[in-house]
């Protein structure tokens, strides 16, 4: 029992009685995780605004959408203050505004020194937050290392450099003087991630509500 005091866990499809509210969801673990009165309560209240889910405390779970169920999964994980959180697919079949806001939450867990262990196969959120990544296939691990073991490509570099007004034709002359042929050299403009344009794209308050309901 003491062990499993300090581990947190969020299934791919959380299950919870939906005729409760957040509050009442988060109360009623907290009571099976040994707290009670007013450290429990306090405690609800800093995570439900870790996890965006204050507007949302009083309503039935039956009302939340798939993000929401995520989040306040993710915030019954978090009760006990555990040292290590298992995550299954945490942001499997939400939004990109909820998903986003799943990956902010792992991030900031992550600068207060907890471990986090979690299975996706959305491979470009595994990239933007891991550390160490292991590649499993039909129960064997085939890799392991860190993402800079893992990526990097060998014997190639990769400079951004700004504009400034300046031409293709006129960077590959400097390039060229330097010492590189034009056969080595790939030029192209970089490119803002899907996910990123996409909420960018939004107004304020189709960011507001996505918060509330993503």
């Amino acid at each position: 029992m003491s062990a499993r005091q300090r581990l947190g866990f969020l299934p791919e499809n959380p299950y919870f009685p939906n005729f409760l509210s957040g509050r009442e969801v988060l109360r009623y673990y907290g009571k099976l995780s040994g707290l009670e009165g007013k450290s429990l309560e306090a405690r609800m209240e800093e995570l439900l605004e870790l996890v965006d889910l204050q507007e949302a405390r009083h309503r039935p779970l039956k009302t939340y959408s798939k993000g929401m169920l995520q989040r306040i999964g993710l915030a019954q994980a978090l009760l006990h203050d555990p040292d290590l959180l298992l995550l299954d697919e945490p942001t499997a079949g939400v939004d990109p505004l909820g998903s986003r806001q799943i990956r902010d939450i792992i991030l900031g867990l992550k600068q207060r020194g907890k471990t986090i262990v979690f299975s996706s196969h959305l491979l470009e959120q595994v990239q933007e937050v891991s550390d160490r990544v292991a590649i499993l296939h039909l129960g064997q691990k085939l890799k392991e290392g860190s993402l800079a073991e893992l990526l990097e490509v060998p014997d190639e570099f990769e400079l951004r450099l700004p504009r400034s007004g300046r031409s293709e034709e006129e960077l590959r002359k400097v390039l060229g003087a330097a010492g590189w042929s034009g056969d080595e050299i790939s030029i192209r403009s970089p490119r803002v991630k899907l996910e990123e344009y996409f909420i960018s794209s939004l107004p304020e308050r189709g960011k507001a509500e996505g918060r509330k309901s993503g």
